[in-house]
């Protein structure tokens, strides 16, 4: 299994040709790869060297993953439900909130200032 850490972040490793992804986290991890039969072999591989429990279902770090036809839809839907139950806040009237969509940032870097010490 040739996986180095990637320089920026350590809870990263991916392959040489960065065709396998691994996301470590504590004791959360993903294996992200081109096919799922790729991720599980990873994941026996990962299994034989470590204590490896597969978990069902789409959760990392309290982030639920869901596959669409567009692409993967990331949603802490379960997380925010699970802190409304647990200040017994779950039959709460909801509110609505204002939000853009499409947002555009534009940054000017010259009003940028220095990092702390370099100034």
């Amino acid at each position: 299994m040739n996986f180095k850490q990637i320089k920026s972040d350590a809870c990263v490793y991916r392959n040489s040709d960065a065709s396998i992804i691994i996301l470590i986290y504590v004791d959360d991890g993903i294996v992200a790869a081109k096919s799922k039969k790729i991720a599980q072999k990873v994941i026996e591989e990962l299994s034989n060297r470590f204590k490896v429990r597969e978990m069902s279902g789409s959760m990392f770090l309290g982030i639920e993953l869901v596959e669409t036809t567009s692409g993967l839809k990331l949603s802490q839907t379960r997380y925010v439900d699970d802190i409304l139950k647990r200040f017994n806040m779950a039959d709460a009237k909801p509110s609505e909130t204002l939000y853009l969509e499409r947002i555009e940032m534009k940054m000017d870097i010259n009003r940028l200032k220095p990092p702390i010490g370099r100034r």
